[in-house]
């Protein structure tokens, strides 16, 4: 009986380092797809600043300018 029990406690453990395995590798998955998108996000701010400071830019250059010095 002893060699029976420390076959199904080899298989055990064999099938606890697997599902270990298995466990790192969801966590590695999950970890490398959160920061994926935290890569996209913040490449996204930049293009959404980029077009904020092109339109403050495209703006600025279209209003005209008055001098300081005449009230009409």
């Amino acid at each position: 009986m002893p060699a029976e029990l420390q076959l199904v406690n080899a298989r055990f453990e064999i099938i606890q380092a697997m599902l270990n395995i298995w466990r790192q590798h969801q966590h590695s998955t999950h970890y490398w797809r959160l920061n994926v998108i935290v890569a996209v996000l913040v490449a996204l701010e930049v293009i959404l600043a980029a077009f904020q400071v092109a339109g403050m830019i495209l703006i600025a250059t279209r209003m005209p300018h008055n001098s300081a010095g005449s009230t009409g």
